[in-house]
């Protein structure tokens, strides 16, 4: 059976996940006149999850189609690949950073990062996508901050490619280690930097290296990637059990527990919240469940949650401004205020996403199908 190119539960899965962000990063740039309001875990975590699915995704996709692409064509076109990345990513993100260095600043006194210090070399740093480095070297813009998830999913993008064309026997090893990597580093800074706290500043080359390392979410993107790689080579029977409804609910329920009632940080924690999106991912992609009319409606925004994640930071930091300047809200009961600033920015950042969908990144996303392998022209898929 042919499998598809496009699964329009993934995107209905991608846009709740940008959702998730948006509302975790609400609670750090809403601004209470009133008693301070404490969140939940499932609020304030949901930012780190959702980042998670997003990597899991991508190494799903990113793999599936790739290898989809070398079993009906014969190889992988790597520059064709990078092509069609820059035409998705580039302008989107160049965007953000022009306008977050060199306009934000200026509209909104106050604006966080603006005072953090010199910023040629970060500047450089963002340009050629190495906005984790600049993050983790101290640097802060508000606006652009999230943008270092990009850097880490470019980076991947970088080398993946190649690892899929030569490395075809020894790819479960190159697996293992891309999971079991960061568990490493964190293992290190746990057990060797709590003896060295000089390490844990990251001021020297062993703490960033480890930093970097820990921060990476490989083991997402390598949990992503075995189950394409099940998908793609799994029989019948192990695609129908994987695709079981009941493992959907079991999955599910094995992901909302640490999301309510857990704190991210322990050694390998994101190993196994990553292998329970893979296993989840697979699960729909398996099954062929679509999710109905809700589904289909989340799908639609699934397709703008790129823009939606990349223009969300400064959205709430304009709405939480104007609304502190405006005097918007309802005194004395903060949570009214909160939800009140929610639904303004989520008013203000999907039409916002939306708008630059067909105007911005549909120009390029047009020249991208230009780069698509054979037969995959129109493709729907939105990563």
């Amino acid at each position: 059976m042919t499998k598809p190119r496009y699964f329009p539960i993934l995107d209905s899965l991608r846009f709740l996940a940008s959702v998730g962000v948006v509302v975790s990063h609400s609670t750090v740039f809403f601004r209470s006149s009133g008693p301070a309001l404490f969140f939940p875990l499932v609020v304030e975590d949901a930012g780190y999850f959702s980042v998670l699915f997003f990597y899991t995704l991508s190494g799903f996709l990113i793999t599936y189609l790739l290898l989809k692409e070398r079993g009906d064509t014969g190889t992988i076109a790597v520059r064709n690949f990078y092509i069609r990345r820059a035409l998705r990513i580039w302008p989107l993100y160049y965007t953000i950073i022009l306008l977050s260095f060199f306009v934000f600043p200026h509209l909104i006194p106050g604006h966080p990062g603006r005072d953090s210090g010199p910023w040629v070399g970060p500047f450089l740093l963002y340009l050629f996508f190495l906005p984790n480095a600049a993050v983790l070297g101290g640097f802060y813009m508000a606006s652009c901050f999230h943008t270092y998830t990009i850097g880490y999913e470019e980076q991947f993008y970088l080398f993946w490619p190649l690892l899929l064309r030569k490395a075809r026997r020894s790819l479960g090893y190159v697996l293992a280690g891309l999971y079991l990597l960061p568990w490493a580093a964190d293992v290190i800074r746990a057990r060797v930097v709590a003896g060295k706290p000089e390490l844990s500043t990251g001021t020297n080359l062993a703490g960033q290296v480890l930093n970097f390392i820990s921060l990476s979410n490989l083991p997402a993107f390598a949990a992503g990637t075995a189950a394409a790689l099940i998908y793609l080579g799994g029989g019948k029977r192990l695609l129908a059990f994987a695709g079981n409804r009941l493992w959907r609910y079991v999955l599910t329920g094995g992901i909302l527990v640490p999301l309510c009632f857990t704190v991210p940080g322990p050694p390998g924690y994101g190993n196994g919240v990553s292998a329970l999106f893979a296993l989840l991912i697979l699960n729909l992609v398996a099954s062929g469940v679509q999710g109905g009319w809700i589904g289909a409606v989340l799908a639609k925004g699934g397709r703008i949650s790129y823009g939606t994640y990349m223009y969300h930071v400064a959205v709430l930091i304009f709405v939480a401004f104007f609304m502190a300047r405006w005097h918007i809200g309802f005194p004395g009961r903060p949570m009214l205020t909160y939800l009140c600033y929610l639904a303004v920015s989520f008013g203000v950042l999907l039409p916002t996403a939306a708008i630059s969908r067909r105007y911005l990144e549909g120009y390029f996303l047009r020249r991208k199908e230009l780069f698509e392998p054979n037969g995959a022209m129109g493709s729907k898929f939105s990563g």
